[in-house]
């Protein structure tokens, strides 16, 4: 996704679980700007960016960064809220002009939802736990499949051998 540069508003701020994801989000009730969400997942960092357009999601970006595996739309919109019950996730709110806002609508838009979401309605989505399954299917597609695997059973990875 092509951000340009804005104000930041929150940044780094630890995500101590789900609750307290909800609690940053009803804060943005006519936010304008975009939301990255980092975290450590399963075998490697996690990166989110969620667009937001006067309080509402309409893009979303998903990115494994071993893998560099990229996702968007509607279903990196699961993939991005999964990072946040990771335990490791930080959150970033970049605030834009309404101008830039409609420039970077304009430049990303494969990464659009095919219907937005306000903020008050993204914690139902959120889910309790951390998911893993989503990256077991990157590294099966993945040309580092093999490799992967080796490297599980010499122990040189976060993959577990029996997830592969």
């Amino acid at each position: 996704m092509k951000l340009p540069s804005g104000t930041p508003i929150i940044r780094g701020e630890p995500i101590k679980n789900p609750e307290h994801f909800a609690s940053l989000l009803q804060k943005a009730e006519h936010f304008n700007g975009y939301i990255g969400i980092t975290g450590m997942g399963y075998d490697g960092m996690e990166d989110g960016v969620l667009l937001v357009d006067n309080g509402s999601v309409t893009h979303a970006y998903y990115l494994h960064l071993k893998y560099i595996y990229e996702d968007k739309g509607d279903s990196a919109l699961k993939k991005v809220l999964n990072i946040v019950p990771t335990g490791t996730a930080v959150v970033d709110f970049v605030e834009f002009t309404i101008p830039k806002l409609k420039l970077t609508v304009s430049f990303n838009e494969a990464f659009k939802l095919s219907k937005s979401i306000p903020l008050k309605d993204v914690p139902k989505m959120v889910p309790k736990v951390y998911d893993y399954k989503h990256v077991i299917t990157i590294i099966r597609t993945s040309d580092m499949f093999e490799r992967i695997k080796r490297m599980a059973e010499l122990g040189l990875t976060h993959a577990r051998r029996e997830d592969l």
